[in-house]
């Protein structure tokens, strides 16, 4: 069996335990669908998230977003909870980060204070 990189994170917290809570699965290429959707449900967190690579070529990566229930085309502290997730995993080079989530594009920036977004959403 591989072993499995996830995370529990407070995402805009100060300090373990607080914020809101997401589960991230730093290695979501091993998943279909249905286990992404069942592994959610398991950690019965509000959110959970797949970092996977990207599909486009201006990304670091791309994320999935499940609840418990469903998949989330886009959701915001799921999408903050991802860039650090990838920043401090080193799967972005540098301090900023550039993702896609449904049919949207994040671009994140860490500083000194934590991390800044800018989100777009196509028409489609």
């Amino acid at each position: 069996m591989m072993p499995l990189r996830c995370l529990q994170m407070g995402v805009f917290a100060d300090r373990p335990g607080a914020g809101n809570a997401l589960g991230a699965v730093l290695d979501g290429e091993l998943f279909e669908p249905s286990r992404m959707q069942a592994f959610a449900a398991w950690t019965n967190l509000s959110e959970t998230i797949f970092l996977l690579p990207p599909t486009v070529a201006d990304a670091d990566y791309r994320v999935r977003i499940f609840t418990p229930c469903q998949q989330l085309p886009f959701a915001g502290h799921p999408s903050v909870g991802a860039a650090w997730a990838a920043i401090e995993a080193g799967y972005v080079g540098g301090a900023n980060s550039a993702a896609t989530a449904g049919s949207g594009s994040t671009w994140m920036r860490k500083g000194t204070c934590g991390l800044a977004a800018t989100c777009s959403r196509s028409s489609g």
